[in-house]
């Protein structure tokens, strides 16, 4: 695949995603804004109290299907009304039976409430604390939702810049990568050219190769600051204000390696390496100083955990010191911003494969991915020594030693697990047993013991037993 066409491919890809997942986004918003702006019209709209329509009915099971008429209309209609006494609902009223009364006073009628004037409710209050905030928090909402659309987008737009400098520069053909393997991509088809990055979030690409001498293959992830969540960046920019983007290259060896353990790391991160890593912790010890052969150029900021001083001598090579960890000539001063941690085991915890060699590096901006080179380079140069390496008899027995002591004490531990979690099992059986039995009647508890005894009789008559009645 051309670069051109690669970029071309891979620009494609990551545009079409974010132009999707924005323009639902953005129809979410204009949807959250309108429903909030009807709300807030309904709610100015619908004054009206509840206590109005109560004690409307005189007598009766049925509500009528309008309010009540006021007072002097209900008179009127009882007047011109014929009188009746054979229906409660069917009143005469007399205004002389009401002289003296104001024309506003409350009136009960057989017992039910009196109908009263409607007072000021609190929905009405509301409404005019409404009326005064306005629209204002329905415009802060669209103003956040903006912003973070706003965000999304650029912040998705850079990260793929940088994604797309670093499959420029090393994943296309004539860069570093395809020089290096035979394979190159990855393909979800027969028929179709394989993709330079694997795109598996706004934050994350993926990048595989394989086809070389030595090893399986070869696995680069791009973790890219959350630049797409504005939620994150703000959180970030307190919690971890040194957030950088990192690239994380896992190498896959073939069955024909040394038992070795091996990290090197400036020393702090040597030490968290040290005591979080399983095979390191086991097997590795920290170095007072590197090898003699490389000590005068190597750098002191570092550190080298390693099973012994004989197979950092076997892997710091001349080569290595020269291109990445030297004083003298400047390299290290070149390396040493984006250089994080390197990890070579045949025994590793957390990957996939037990035989890796793990690197991550700090990403440069994509302006200066050039300078990533020298550390790539250095991860093709650690797979060869690595296959090539012999150590002397004696540390290869002592290595053997170790890892047949470990596995046995993880065959322990992994049985005292499970044995753990069979008496932990049997308790949680037992006590839903006795919770069981004590819901139990005591007809049904007879039975259970009586079901109880037969089994221990069968079971001991078996073993040829003989069980005495009490």
């Amino acid at each position: 695949m051309s670069p051109s066409a690669a970029n071309a491919h891979l620009k494609a890809r990551t545009r079409t995603r974010a132009g999707v997942k924005a323009a639902g986004v953005l129809v979410l918003a204009l949807l959250a804004l309108s429903a909030a702006r009807g709300c807030a019209g309904q709610a100015q709209d619908d004054d009206w109290d509840a206590s109005e329509f109560e004690s409307a009915f005189i007598d009766g099971d049925d509500e009528p299907d309008t309010p009540p008429p006021p007072r002097q209309a209900q008179r009127q209609q009882q007047k011109a009304a014929p009188a009746s006494t054979s229906q409660a609902t069917n009143l005469d009223w007399d205004d002389s039976e009401f002289e003296g009364f104001p024309d506003d006073a409350d009136t009960v009628v057989d017992g039910h409430a009196p109908l009263r004037r409607r007072q000021p409710s609190a929905q009405a209050s509301s409404s005019n604390v409404r009326g005064k905030l306005g629209y204002i928090p329905e415009a802060i909402g669209g103003v956040l939702l903006l912003l973070y659309f706003v965000n999304y987008l650029l912040g998705s737009r850079a990260n793929e810049a940088l994604a797309t400098a670093f499959a420029r520069e090393f994943c296309v053909d004539g860069g570093f990568f395809p020089s290096q393997f035979s394979l190159v991509g990855v393909a979800t088809d027969e028929d179709e050219d394989p993709s330079v990055l694997a795109r598996e979030s706004p934050c994350e690409y993926k990048f595989y190769a394989s086809g070389r001498r030595f090893c399986e293959g070869l696995l680069a992830t791009l973790s890219t600051k959350p630049r797409q969540d504005l939620g994150k960046v703000l959180w970030n920019s307190v919690a971890s204000p040194n957030l950088t983007d990192t690239l994380e290259v896992e190498v896959y060896m073939n069955e024909p390696m040394e038992p070795m353990c091996m990290a090197v790391a400036p020393t702090k991160e040597a030490k968290r390496l040290h005591r979080t890593l399983k095979d390191l912790k086991a097997f590795a010890s920290e170095l007072s100083s590197a090898p003699d052969r490389v000590k005068s150029r190597f750098p002191t900021s570092l550190t080298i955990v390693s099973e012994s001083a004989a197979l950092a001598d076997e892997i710091i090579t001349d080569h290595l010191v020269e291109k990445v960890f030297g004083t003298k000539n400047g390299a290290w001063d070149a390396a040493s911003p984006y250089f994080r941690s390197m990890h070579i085991t045949d025994a590793h915890p957390d990957s996939s494969h037990a035989r890796c060699l793990k690197f991550v590096f700090s990403m440069p901006a994509a302006r200066d991915m050039r300078r990533l080179a020298p550390l790539l380079e250095m991860v093709t140069h650690c797979v060869d020594v690595v296959s090539r390496a012999s150590l002397p008899q004696a540390e290869k027995a002592k290595a053997k030693a170790r890892r047949v002591r470990q596995e046995e004490l993880d065959l322990k531990e992994k049985r005292k697990e499970h044995e753990e979690a069979l008496a932990k099992k049997r308790e949680q059986k037992r006590a839903d047993e006795i919770a069981k039995e004590e819901a139990m009647t005591p007809e049904a508890r007879a039975k259970l013991e009586e079901a109880r005894r037969r089994k221990e009789l069968a079971k001991a008559s078996r073993k040829g037993v003989k069980v005495v009645r009490r």
